[in-house]
């Protein structure tokens, strides 16, 4: 499995982000169990400082979910960013994020790793 890394260009602070992905895995490890983001103001922040962090399962949740654990050698999962998540980031900033995953038999292993780069809304009120 190859490490990713990622931009996000252009987030309008408030909107909803989903990050989906599809990453190769070793079938030896056995499956993919949990999956886990966080998205932090820079490289200092310790993981509970994190703007955001969120863990997903094989089971659906508000974060997301693993849709497919890696029977075949390849596992996908998409997170959910919501509103009240990325209302907390502040326009024209970058975000490092980065995607951890835990296969049944193995350490933690990194999956991806990058930058959200935020901008303004100019529309607020669609109505």
């Amino acid at each position: 499995m190859g490490f990713a890394h990622s931009i996000i260009d252009e987030l309008i602070v408030g909107s909803p982000l989903h990050i989906q992905r599809t990453i190769r895995i070793s079938t030896v490890y056995g499956l993919v169990e949990k999956c886990w983001i966080t998205v932090k103001e820079n490289t200092t922040q310790t993981d509970p400082q994190a703007l955001i962090k969120k863990t997903i399962t094989t089971t659906a949740t508000a974060s997301g979910q693993i849709t497919n654990a890696g029977n075949s050698g390849s596992a996908e999962f998409v997170f959910h960013l919501v509103r009240a998540d990325t209302i907390k980031f502040k326009p024209r900033k970058s975000y490092l994020v980065d995607i951890w995953m835990k296969q049944a038999n193995d350490e933690p292993a990194g999956v991806e790793s990058g930058i959200i780069i935020t901008q303004h809304a100019v529309t607020l009120d669609p109505s």
